[in-house]
């Protein structure tokens, strides 16, 4: 583990690239002469580098294995790109066009009913005593609430059944991303193990 003013930069470097990533990200997406596929790579990259540096912040100051850190941090990347893949199965379309002509939004960008089960979870595996998956749905809720924040600059945040928000400010966007693993970090309690790699594909 890194020295508290070593770590505290490092995490500090890593908070401000979040940041960057999602400005820089959404300034390329403004470009114009950018077709449909690659503002899709575009938007689906961005989404996951913030997710997996979210994740970065979060797991830097744990003990566990170096092994379950890079498999967190790659797996939070990876689920935060996956949520988009909902616009496919909503389209029941793998073509670009009708992915992204929906009327409406896909469940998985929904954000109250995720939120839910993954607090349900996380309650259940302290009361059952879980501790190995204590981790697992702090994971997802970082990737989908990074992935749902960025999305609530255009239509807010989907609170079903209640409807949704107003549209999150762009500055309180970066501002609530560069947040978010800092207030995972703090809320998230220690754990005698990481997520280990060999299990979570049996588990999720």
């Amino acid at each position: 583990m890194l020295p508290i003013r070593t770590l505290w930069n490092v995490q500090s470097f890593i908070t401000v690239l979040v940041g960057l990533t999602a400005v820089t990200g959404d300034k390329i997406l403004s470009l114009d002469g950018l077709n449909s596929l690659q503002r899709a790579f575009v938007d689906s990259c961005t989404h996951g580098l913030i997710g997996l540096l979210t994740w970065l912040v979060v797991a830097l100051p744990s003990k566990h294995p170096l092994i379950s850190k890079i498999y967190e941090v790659f797996l939070c990347g990876f689920l935060s790109s996956l949520i988009d893949f909902d616009h496919f199965i909503a389209a029941k379309s793998f073509n670009l066009k009708d992915a992204v002509g929906l009327n409406s939004r896909p469940f998985l960008h929904c954000t109250s009913v995720p939120l839910t089960i993954c607090v349900v979870v996380i309650v259940l595996s302290h009361v059952l005593g879980w501790s190995t998956l204590v981790r697992i749905p702090w994971l997802v809720l970082a990737a989908l609430l990074s992935h749902h924040i960025r999305d609530g600059t255009r239509r807010g945040l989907w609170m079903w059944p209640f409807g949704s928000t107003p549209a999150i400010p762009y500055s309180l966007y970066v501002g609530a991303t560069m947040a978010l693993p800092h207030i995972i970090g703090l809320v998230l309690p220690p754990t005698q193990h990481g997520i280990e790699y060999h299990i979570l594909p049996a588990v999720v």
